[in-house]
């Protein structure tokens, strides 16, 4: 959306001052001039997300489903291995 758009509609929210504090901090290290214009920039890439996309499903969760199975992938190749050591081991 282009800075020249004319914006009529406003949205009120309230949050702690932990959370402003934190917004805050994120618009110096984005560069953002405001905090409104970091809530516009998510809303915007809220909506353009697919219907089907989990809005929840982010970075942090997806790594760590990908950490679980890898846990778990781990957890069966041990196993198997320890299997494979035992069979190997009969026929010493």
């Amino acid at each position: 959306m282009s800075v020249l758009t004319k914006r009529s509609r406003m949205l009120s929210i309230r949050m702690s001052d932990a959370e402003y504090h934190q917004l805050q901090a994120i618009c110096e290290v984005r560069g953002a001039r405001s905090i409104s214009d970091l809530a516009r920039e998510a809303m915007q890439r809220i909506a353009a997300m697919p219907p089907d996309d989990e809005p929840g499903d982010t970075l942090a969760e997806r790594v760590g489903q990908l950490d679980r199975r890898l846990n778990l992938l781990q957890q069966e190749v041990l196993r198997l291995s320890s299997l494979i050591n035992r069979h190997n081991g009969d026929h010493s």
